[in-house]
């Protein structure tokens, strides 16, 4: 282990504070519960019926349940009613003030008691959100040029259904060859990688996900007015639109609700693709709601991370030459703490994208994505090289042709996972 001498610049990764801090966040409730008055009436002969009323709000909500009927064994108290009705558990609701309206003698089960209290919270909820659920969505100015001079836009069509498409993106151009050749209409490649060589025609830029102010003149360089660029920062994407570019959102932009949508479609967005920490449940509520095309990366490794930093460096061998450092030509990985080797690329700037220990497959699941409104599905090759590239496209093509003729598509490949798609983040 080496010593630092006092006085030398260092960089604190990790912080126990941080995670002590992080501890005492999450122990804390993360809501309130709304207060309410709670009337139960309970009157041989009448509807069992709770009664509850938000103060805050004003809104009341009601439910009816089983006739009162006399006890056949035990009279119910009514300490223990209440006590009953009050146990609110989960919902977004604590009791305040409690009245009871019970007859002498009444019996009844406990069970049918809670599905009546709890069809109340479930009406006073709805109650309360029912002026959000009605509102119309104001989107407010819209910044961008295009928008503002197409009054259109304003305005979101029905969803319509696009037909499905195979991409690649790769980081060579004779990966760029080979995912066209095997049957790839959609091409993409990083701006550094088409900076460099003789690539096919046709290639769309994929745009990085972090433009510091040294970054804008080589990725502005690569957003040329009515062609498709995919863009994924908010300072990329307005840059596109006033350019006159058509911006594809990248998975690294959150897209994560159908207001969200709405908002990028108004400001000039042509596509989106979507992020794959979304499970196929969520893309199911939001796919619908575009009316552009919708993407997922569905194969190779997904980036968990990128990094400001050189990961690199820490090998010690640094000699401060991007250019020509010999460890960003090698298949570097890092460790986690559980073990799990995460492969690692820095590029020419000293950025380095640390990608997931094992790549995804989700060509199982086209058939649920394409019923979720997902029309595009990339293999991200960035760490593949042509042959396999080729591959995973053919893959992809073999999935779609099984949907559409109604088998299911092979299982996935070995030592691959399925991401967030039936397992989402918790």
């Amino acid at each position: 282990m080496r010593t630092a001498d006092i006085g030398s610049d260092v960089r604190v990764i990790r912080s126990q504070a941080a995670f002590d801090d992080v501890d005492r966040a999450l122990s804390r409730p993360v809501a309130r519960k709304r207060a309410v008055d709670v009337r139960i009436r309970a009157r041989l002969g009448e509807p069992f019926s709770v009664e509850l009323t938000c103060p805050e709000t004003g809104v009341s909500a009601r439910a009816e349940g089983f006739a009162v009927e006399p006890a056949r064994t035990k009279e119910v108290g009514e300490d223990e009613l209440v006590e009953h009705v009050c146990r609110m558990g989960t919902t977004p609701f604590e009791p305040r003030e409690v009245s009871c309206e019970l007859d002498a003698g009444c019996g009844m089960g406990f069970s049918a008691v809670h599905a009546v209290r709890a069809e109340a919270c479930a009406k006073l909820e709805q109650a309360i959100l029912a002026p959000y659920a009605q509102r119309n969505l104001e989107l407010g100015t819209v910044p961008f040029s295009r928008s503002i001079g197409n009054p259109e836009k304003g305005t979101v069509p029905e969803c319509r259904s696009h037909e499905a498409e195979v991409c690649a993106l790769v980081a060579t151009p004779e990966a760029a060859e080979a995912a066209r050749s095997a049957g790839a209409t959609r091409i993409y490649a990083s701006a550094d990688a088409l900076a460099e060589g003789t690539w096919p025609a046709g290639v769309i830029p994929w745009l990085d996900e972090v433009c510091r102010e040294a970054d804008r003149a080589r990725l502005d360089a690569a957003v040329i007015p009515a062609s498709p660029v995919a863009v994924g920062t908010m300072s990329g994407f307005a840059h596109a639109v006033e350019c006159g570019a058509d911006p594809e959102v990248r998975p690294c932009i959150p897209v994560h609700n159908a207001s969200t949508i709405a908002a990028f479609e108004r400001w000039g967005a042509v596509s989106f693709w979507l992020s794959p920490e979304l499970t196929l449940e969520q893309i199911g509520r939001i796919a619908p709601s575009a009316t552009v095309p919708v993407g997922m990366v569905i194969s190779g490794r997904v980036r968990v991370m990128t990094s400001e930093h050189c990961v690199l460096q820490a090998a010690d061998r640094c000699i401060h030459d991007c250019a020509r450092c010999s460890l960003r030509t090698r298949d570097l990985r890092l460790k986690n703490i559980d073990g799990h080797l995460l492969p690692v690329r820095t590029d020419i700037h000293g950025r380095s994208r640390i990608y997931s220990a094992w790549p995804i497959d989700l060509t199982p699941q086209i058939p649920e994505l394409l019923r979720a409104g997902v029309s595009r599905f990339m293999s991200d090759g960035t760490l593949l090289d042509p042959e396999q590239t080729a591959r995973a496209v053919t893959r992809i093509i073999r999935a779609l042709e099984a949907a559409d003729a109604g088998r299911r598509p092979a299982e996935k490949d070995p030592n691959t996972m399925s991401g967030h798609l039936f397992a989402g983040i918790g």
